[in-house]
């Protein structure tokens, strides 16, 4: 299975987030090909499309208590991080990066509910 992979630079995440001055904040977002796929056909959209990742006030949440990851078709304001994939331009609010913080994140697609999966480690 491909997979893309990417370690946000710290650098760029500093500059970008003036509270955090001089912190380094360290994670890891995993996107699979089906995942990206999967925003394709849930979207529906024609690319290039962004999609911007945040975390949303609901559920019972993985790693932050009360937290869910949600996504949104939005064109970038504050970028704290952002990647291009398959035409997709995934990307994370300046504002949102401490969901991310210390974190591996994965989105791969469940194969029995044909669904998008988001783990954490």
């Amino acid at each position: 299975m491909l997979f893309y992979q990417f370690l946000i630079n710290t650098i760029s995440i500093v500059m970008n987030h003036p509270l955090r001055k001089g912190w380094c904040i360290n994670m890891i977002i995993s996107i699979d090909e089906r995942a990206t796929t999967w925003f394709t056909s849930e979207f529906e959209f024609n690319k290039p499309f962004s999609i911007r990742m945040f975390p949303q006030y609901a559920g019972f949440g993985q790693k932050h208590k009360g937290y869910s990851m949600a996504f949104s078709a939005e064109k970038p304001a504050n970028i704290g991080f952002t990647k291009e994939i398959n035409g997709i331009t995934f990307f994370v609010e300046g504002s949102d990066v401490w969901f991310f913080e210390d974190t591996e994140t994965t989105l791969s697609v469940d194969n029995l509910l044909n669904e998008l999966q988001v783990t954490y480690k």
